[in-house]
């Protein structure tokens, strides 16, 4: 499954389901479009263990909401 968030321009967010050496994860790198209009991945990204996908949903949660909090005060 592959998911993208489009940042405008010529870059996006691209968050995947990968296998790399033969584990399951989850990559999230910004992407590119080159002069032909073709995408690709950037080094700038993460690739975690999809053991780490719940922690990082639960740390993500509480930062939007932090912020959430901060723009009503």
């Amino acid at each position: 499954m592959k998911r993208e968030i489009n940042h405008g321009g010529k870059t996006r967010l691209v968050i995947q389901d990968v296998t790399y050496h033969e584990k399951h994860r989850i990559d999230i790198r910004s992407n590119f479009e080159n002069e032909e209009g073709a995408w690709h991945p950037t080094r700038k990204g993460i690739c975690l263990p999809i053991e780490d996908l719940d922690q990082l949903i639960e740390h993500l949660v509480a930062i939007r909401d932090a912020l959430l909090v901060g723009a009503k005060a």
